[in-house]
């Protein structure tokens, strides 16, 4: 029982300070991409969702792995393999899928850092999150973007079997 005890403590504290460990840094030199007036809450979501009027794409506010409650994410992002990726997304219906490498760039906030994404609106995105784009040349790879920093470069293409990133779904609106 004193093990429990301990278990759900550290689980409480690491679910508290989790969201701290980052801090965004953003330049008030540069105008902000993807600033609060770029979306809208999707009636009926519980604002779990949010339409980028740029782009009229539906975003899932949360990482596949977290939940929407009380306004924010809970729990922690769960990694995937290109393939389970693909497959996760695709799974929660409703037309969702994983993204293409423009799509999920274009979440990117050119104006901040660590990470490079909207917070009010998105949680804190601070590893690679996979796009649904194979590399040109040689499908066993696949592009991501990293959201600490919002890099989408020729360092952004991994083996699609070995590494495990992120996931962030969107979908077409209506």
């Amino acid at each position: 029982m004193k093990h429990l005890y301990k278990y759900l403590l550290a689980a409480a504290v690491s679910t508290v300070l989790a969201p701290m460990a980052y801090a965004q840094t953003c330049s008030s030199k540069i105008s902000k991409t993807a600033p609060d007036s770029r979306y809208e809450i999707i009636e009926g979501s519980s604002g779990s969702e949010v339409k980028d009027i740029k782009t009229g794409l539906i975003w899932q506010r949360c990482s596949l792995g977290q939940i929407w409650s009380n306004s924010q994410c809970y729990g922690n992002p769960q990694s995937y393999t290109w393939a389970e990726a693909l497959q996760k997304a695709k799974a929660l219906g409703s037309g969702y899928r994983l993204p293409n490498i423009k799509e999920l760039q274009s979440l990117t906030e050119e104006a901040c850092t660590g990470p490079a994404i909207n917070e009010a609106i998105f949680s804190a995105a601070i590893n690679d999150y996979w796009s649904s784009t194979p590399k040109t040349g040689d499908s066993r790879y696949a592009w991501s973007v990293n959201f600490e920093e919002g890099a989408v470069n020729s360092s952004s293409i991994y083996y699609k079997t070995s590494k495990r990133f992120n996931v962030r779904a969107v979908r077409s609106a209506n």
